[in-house]
């Protein structure tokens, strides 16, 4: 299980900007597996049981993660917040609209 990238506004957190290429990106890495291009010459590394994550805080990226490409995220993370304060602060709006 991997946590890879989140989707998050590029505004706030411009080192995200990529999250969809870096996902993709994974994604051809495990497929290669599939088609017996793999150049990877660990045998012990089973690609296809490899679980690649991202954190979505909204619904925003919720959304850009499963357009990321077929396949590319196997699971999100969704986190919320207990005050509005801090919700305002970390994601720039409130509980009820995130």
């Amino acid at each position: 299980f991997i946590e890879c990238a989140s989707f998050v506004s590029p505004k706030w957190v411009p080192a995200m900007a990529d999250s969809s290429k870096v996902m993709t990106g994974l994604q051809k890495w495990r497929m290669e597996e599939y088609r017996g291009t793999s150049t990877d010459t660990d045998t012990d590394t089973d690609r296809k049981q490899v679980i690649f994550s991202a954190l979505t805080p909204n619904i925003k990226g919720f959304t850009d993660a499963m357009n990321a490409g077929e396949g590319a995220v196997d699971e999100v993370a969704i986190f919320g917040a207990a005050s509005e304060t801090f919700s305002m602060k970390n994601i720039g709006c409130g509980i009820e609209e995130s």
